[in-house]
């Protein structure tokens, strides 16, 4: 028996990584063959799969039976079900939380608005994760691009003291801060370039963000 239609969905969400990855590849060159190939892959695993071959499934066979795959074949985030993600999201498996949170990245950039709201409620959720879970949120914050956001990010660097264990988490968060639209985070940066709470290297940190027009380069930190 196949897998029922929530499981495709899980076995699609575990997949993120790849899907970024191809995402990026794919152009507007692309054959109508590659892009189905692509999405069949993300629904069922590769053509050859044991799945695919039980069912005798081919990769168009997919067009027209699911919302979340375009006339030619390609991904829709803007219709995939957002439920099996958030539970991926909130998975104590690394692996599956990184595919969750990467495919909630996605479907804010696309423009699902609840994903963005599921993200930041994500991060404050998160106060007592890992700083790495926690910079894993914190990076895909950088799809939504609001104020409701760069508050809370600057939140972050108020509440979270600088250490050499926090460094890293703290660079996260003034990068994404530093990627999100100037007039969103000027004020912000400001405030924190006078406060004498802060060192004199983070104070000068927030100032090269300032200062800065193209955002911050590899080696700022």
């Amino acid at each position: 028996m196949g897998k029922k239609p929530n499981s495709r969905r899980r076995s699609l969400v575990q997949q993120m990584t790849a899907l970024d990855r191809a995402e990026r590849e794919l152009n507007d060159n692309a054959s109508w063959k590659h892009r189905t190939t692509y999405a069949f892959v993300l629904a069922y695993g590769s053509p050859d799969s044991p799945r695919s071959q039980e069912g005798s499934m081919k990769p168009e066979d997919l067009i027209g039976k699911v919302p979340w795959l375009t006339k030619d074949g390609c991904f829709d985030p803007t219709k995939f079900p957002i439920d099996s993600v958030l539970t991926q999201a909130m998975d104590a498996d690394p692996e599956k939380f990184r595919s969750g949170v990467g495919l909630l990245r996605t479907m804010c950039g696309r423009g699902r608005r609840e994903a963005g709201v599921f993200l930041l409620g994500l991060l404050v959720a998160s106060e007592d994760d890992s700083l790495e879970r926690k910079a894993t949120i914190v990076e895909a914050l950088g799809s939504v691009r609001t104020k409701p956001c760069a508050d809370l990010l600057f939140a972050e660097l108020r509440r979270v003291k600088s250490s050499n264990t926090t460094r890293r988490y703290l660079a996260a968060v003034i990068t994404v801060l530093a990627s999100l639209p100037r007039e969103l985070i000027l004020d912000g940066f400001a405030e924190l370039a006078a406060d004498k709470s802060f060192s004199q290297k983070m104070r000068d940190k927030f100032r090269a963000v300032i200062a800065s027009a193209d955002g911050l380069d590899d080696e700022w930190f």
